[in-house]
């Protein structure tokens, strides 16, 4: 199954003709009509993977960040995320599959029966899902040693490469991968597609779009850090636990959609069109 070959899951297909605002007027017009659906699956998706965020969270209310700002600290805060996400991979990528799923319904006006599809895409993707999360936490666990490791030269293919510039190549595979997971859960939940497939086709995308994932990084780090820089911690965490996550998925789905939709969806419908016709 390549970018052009694929089988789509049901799903409401593509509405032709359609009058829409332009596109940010239309995101925050979804956004506020379905502000408390979201709110309610940010917090379904926290419960179902709080191992995670709990461990963020106690870290940012620990006494840690009361001292100088370190790569040491960061690398301590990627280590625990990168492990539980590898230990709770089983709960954390089913439930951003489930959520995924459910967020894509909104950004594309598609009635969806919040906790019934939930945890129906939960079990559905549940292998890839999981997958996934191991892969991410794997990377981020790789960084996070790297940052911790001391600046002394290592062995590799034949030559000296110091840990410095290890830690630059994986921060970049790490972001390449950021990108790519945008992709991988939004196709993993709207087509039928082996998981070998969905990491070809994401990584296309991550390059191809590279302008736009850079900006919806910006624009999603940018929520993150508002929701505890510029308010107390607590009130961070309350967000987090309220709408921080939905939202972040939300402007993700929205923004990176019309992608898969335009050289994915279409072809596939236009395929099945052409095979239905010929049968006739």
């Amino acid at each position: 199954m390549g970018l052009f070959h694929s089988y789509m899951k049901e799903g409401k297909g593509v509405e032709k003709n359609e009058l829409r605002p332009i596109r940010p007027l239309y995101f925050f017009q979804l956004f506020g009509r379905k502000f408390w659906q979201m709110c309610q699956l940010n917090l379904l998706y926290v419960l179902l993977t709080i191992p995670v965020w709990l461990v963020l969270w106690m870290f940012l209310l620990s006494d840690a960040l009361k001292f100088e700002f370190s790569l040491q600290l960061v690398g301590e805060l990627l280590s625990r995320i990168g492990l539980f996400f590898i230990l709770f991979s089983w709960t954390i990528g089913p439930a951003t599959a489930g959520m995924t799923h459910v967020l894509k319904c909104y950004a594309t006006e598609t009635p969806a029966f919040l906790y019934a599809e939930f945890f129906e895409q939960f079990k559905k993707n549940f292998k890839q899902a999981t997958l996934m999360s191991i892969i991410n936490g794997v990377f981020v666990l790789s960084y996070a040693y790297t940052i911790l490791g001391a600046q002394s030269p290592i062995l590799l293919f034949g030559g000296h490469l110091t840990l410095g510039s290890m830690q630059g190549i994986l921060l970049v595979l790490n972001i390449l991968l950021i990108f790519m997971a945008y992709y991988v859960y939004t196709m993993m939940v709207t087509f039928e597609l082996k998981f070998s497939d969905l990491i070809k086709n994401a990584f296309i995308f991550a390059l191809a779009k590279l302008p736009l994932n850079i900006f919806v990084l910006i624009l999603v780090a940018t929520i993150s850090y508002g929701a505890f820089a510029f308010m107390k911690i607590i009130v961070g965490v309350v967000l987090s636990a309220v709408i921080v996550y939905a939202l972040c998925g939300f402007l993700v789905v929205f923004s990176i959609y019309p992608t898969i939709e335009k050289h994915m969806l279409i072809p596939a419908q236009k395929l099945e069109e052409t095979k239905e016709n010929s049968e006739i």
